[in-house]
């Protein structure tokens, strides 16, 4: 009965991952592609783009930020086209079946929840602020991040902290800033709930050993990554000139958010939490000893 009713939740959710491509379509060779596929194709054969600066600088930096990636894809060669949109298939079938068991955690309703996955998808996807849109056309490092970081936290709420953490982990080394965000969420509401609850036991009998874990492996990847920016001089005029004016202020700085995207997303941010305490009144409850 349990196996006839995920193969009847893919079935749908194989149709709502149509339904993206065709509203939001697929590409390859554009985008984050430009970067990543004449790094694998110059490990193939260096005498290509021997002096592209961004290919010769992530070749001899390693590891780097899209280590665990381009490792995913080299075994591939050149011919990237279908086991890129193959990954990219799997991914998002994984991201919408993680999503829908996450919403049904809280809604105990699937027609609900398949509506959460279709709205969050299609009206109000590229409509977060800072464009940190959790899917995306394409297939890169960020949408596999954003895959385990949903298993991550399905993996939370069921209580299987382990392999929480080890999604974490392989979230952070697919894409560090976004792996790290989810793991200090999770871990801050692991936290917040141990603490609140006064249940103290449960930090150090379930949470210490995976969060020392999290820390000593993609934490370490992570201080690689940080001590590599320093290995030249930056001032910090130029470090907010290069990083926030020239490449990413869409994605950090409130002034460069869209005024639709406030518009929309305010409201929701302020009314959901009210619903979820209207129906899940006892997660809010603090227990007695």
């Amino acid at each position: 009965m349990k196996n006839q009713q995920t193969f009847r939740q893919l079935f749908w959710l194989s149709i709502i991952s149509v339904m993206l491509m065709v509203v939001w379509g697929y590409s390859f060779g554009r985008g984050n592609s430009i970067q990543l596929i004449p790094y694998l194709q110059h490990t193939h054969d260096h005498s290509l783009f021997s002096n592209d600066f961004f290919v010769q600088y992530a070749t001899q930096n390693l590891p780097n930020e899209r280590s665990l990636f381009l490792l995913l894809l080299q075994p591939f060669g050149v011919n990237l086209e279908w086991p890129a949109f193959i990954f990219h298939v799997l991914c998002t079938l994984a991201m919408l079946y993680a999503m829908l068991q996450i919403a049904f955690y809280f809604l105990k309703n699937y027609a609900l929840s398949y509506a959460a996955i279709i709205i969050t998808f299609f009206p109000l996807l590229y409509h977060t602020l800072g464009l940190n849109e959790i899917y995306g056309g394409e297939f890169n490092s960020s949408l596999i991040s954003d895959v385990f970081s949903l298993w991550a936290i399905l993996f939370m709420l069921r209580n299987r902290i382990g392999w929480c953490y080890a999604a974490l982990i392989l979230a952070t080394c697919m894409h560090p800033l976004s792996g790290m965000q989810t793991f200090l969420l999770i871990s801050g509401a692991l936290l917040f709930t141990a603490l609140a609850n006064k249940n103290y036991v449960i930090i150090k009998k379930q949470y210490l050993l995976p969060v020392l874990i999290y820390v000593f492996t993609a934490g370490t990847f992570i201080v690689l990554l940080q001590l590599r920016l320093h290995d030249v001089e930056w001032n910090e005029a130029d470090f907010f000139r290069a990083f926030f004016v020239f490449r990413n202020g869409h994605h950090y700085l409130p002034t460069e958010y869209k005024h639709l995207d406030w518009l929309i997303l305010g409201p929701l941010y302020l009314i959901t939490p009210l619903i979820y305490f209207k129906r899940n009144k006892r997660g809010y409850e603090v227990k007695r000893a």
